[in-house]
């Protein structure tokens, strides 16, 4: 398979009767394609009259006008974390999506954390299965594949750590866990274009962290780089040079708090350019 992009684009979007969407746009054929939905059903607000719809992962036909909706399973997901919340495997085949929160029943307004990691088979896209959902960490959050296919990395935010799966057939084997530190909150994780190195977004100490990944071991080698308060999303050029990534909190210095875009140089691990761009910049794309 040969990606448009270094793995599926996310955005999310509010549906009506408080269910929210992350939807990941994969490619199907010149004139088609499909996008892989998570959708959450618990984000209840004050006064509501709306009874919570159950989670789930929907399939869109989006060669289809206006785009449509050909396929859906009960899944647990979460609207709250970063965009990459869903990931798409070699030739469209299956979708991991994690779940960050889930209802709580004693306080229905204010969910809890999850840990959730699922996978979903879209061998038939009207079809959809859910063929497994395991735990990985609190807070799971951004979830990536490695250009082999054969392992998955799970951002866990509430355990400051980066969750290892091995894929085998469809399904996630526990490989083990990267601590990144006290209070770093990782929002998201991506591979880089050879998948000898990943990089994980550390939300609560403003840090882009390399690490180096052999077989099934991923560690950290220490090359971390400072880029902005609160980075949330990144991606990498498919040179594997640079590295571009958003903090929602803005610059290092200053007092501007307006959110921004920040690009850093992967051979000299140097911040190389930081510009303003809007308020609440949560994701950034190639």
């Amino acid at each position: 398979m040969q990606p448009i992009i270094s793995r599926p684009v996310i955005s999310r979007i509010v549906l009506a009767g408080g269910a929210f969407l992350a939807a990941s746009f994969v490619p199907l054929a010149a004139q088609a394609g499909l996008a892989i939905s998570a959708n959450d059903g618990k984000q209840l607000q004050q006064g509501e009259t709306t009874q919570r719809t159950p989670d789930s992962v929907s399939v869109i036909d989006l060669g289809h006008y206006p785009p449509r909706v050909i396929g859906s399973v009960e899944v647990p997901a979460a609207m709250i974390g970063p965009p990459d919340a869903v990931a798409v495997g070699a030739g469209e085949k299956f979708a991991i999506v994690t779940a960050s929160q889930k209802f709580d029943p004693a306080d229905p307004l204010h969910p809890a954390a999850d840990d959730k990691v699922s996978v979903i088979d879209l061998a038939d896209p009207a079809h959809p299965r859910l063929l497994q959902t395991v735990s990985s960490g609190a807070g799971a959050s951004g979830v990536s594949i490695n250009p082999a296919g054969t392992l998955v990395l799970v951002a866990a935010k509430g355990e400051d750590a980066v969750i290892v799966f091995r894929l085998a057939g469809k399904r996630l084997f526990p490989a083990g866990r990267v601590d990144l530190g006290k209070g770093a909150a990782p929002t998201d994780v991506i591979f880089a274009p050879d998948g000898r190195k990943a990089y994980a977004v550390a939300w609560g100490i403003t840090k882009i962290m390399e690490l180096a990944v052999e077989g099934n071991k991923v560690t950290r080698t220490g090359n971390d780089v400072a880029t902005g308060r609160s980075p949330y999303g990144a991606v990498i050029t498919p040179d594997g040079a640079w590295l571009i990534n958003t903090n929602v909190g803005g610059a290092l210095e200053g007092g501007d708090r307006t959110g921004s875009v920040t690009m850093v140089n992967l051979k000299t691990h140097r911040l190389a350019l930081s510009l303003a761009a809007g308020r609440i910049t949560e994701h950034v794309a190639l």
